[in-house]
């Protein structure tokens, strides 16, 4: 098994920074790092947000979201169909505070930063609420740095897929083994060991 280090665990989530890569489950989270593999390898690194080009993964841009970190923040600069669903609106033009859940977004802004600091491959797996369908899901999510003019990673391209329950028991999320009373699993994997 590949070495991984907990980096915090809060409030039923736990981020934990893997050495290895693993591929996600989900098929259209796969297509879109296999998109971001081919800037990834003509850049070296972290590409710049000018080689995004979405014409890449037509298939994900429903589940599609970019955010931009400004100052302490982050701003959502895109937001896929699913994704305006999810928050019933677009977030879009907004900051990440004004539309995330409060109880939430201490430890999805934590994710978002590691990501960028790294610089990593960040993901997680788990429960969610859908807001716009107000049942709860299982959901997977993969998110990719992207670098601005000067190269720092400054952009999180970022895909979820979700899936809503149908009954207790009866879905994906016993696929992801999640334990010790952690409802989300978030990690990272910094692109050097990609």
């Amino acid at each position: 098994m590949d070495a991984s280090t907990v980096l915090w665990t809060r409030v039923g989530e736990r981020l934990t920074r893997r050495d290895a890569w693993s591929a996600p489950k989900s098929s259209l989270l796969n297509k879109v790092w296999g998109y971001w593999r081919g800037p990834v390898d003509r850049h070296g690194g972290v590409p710049p947000k000018s080689a995004m080009d979405p014409a890449g993964f037509t298939r994900a841009l429903p589940n599609v979201w970019l955010y931009e970190r400004i100052d302490d923040g982050h701003l959502c600069r895109l937001a896929g169909e699913e994704i305006r669903r999810t928050y019933r609106g677009n977030p879009a033009g907004r900051m990440m505070s004004a539309v995330m859940i409060h109880a939430h977004y201490d430890n999805v802004k934590a994710h978002f930063d590691a990501v960028l600091d790294g610089p990593a491959v960040g993901g997680s797996v788990g429960k969610v609420y859908l807001l716009g369908h107000e049942k709860h899901g299982v959901g997977e999510r993969l998110m990719l740095p992207f670098g601005d003019d000067t190269g720092t990673p400054r952009f999180l391209l970022g895909v979820t897929w979700f899936e809503l329950l149908k009954e207790e028991g009866a879905s994906r999320l016993n696929d992801f083994k999640l334990g010790d009373g952690i409802v989300v699993e978030r990690w990272i994997v910094p692109v050097d060991r990609i």
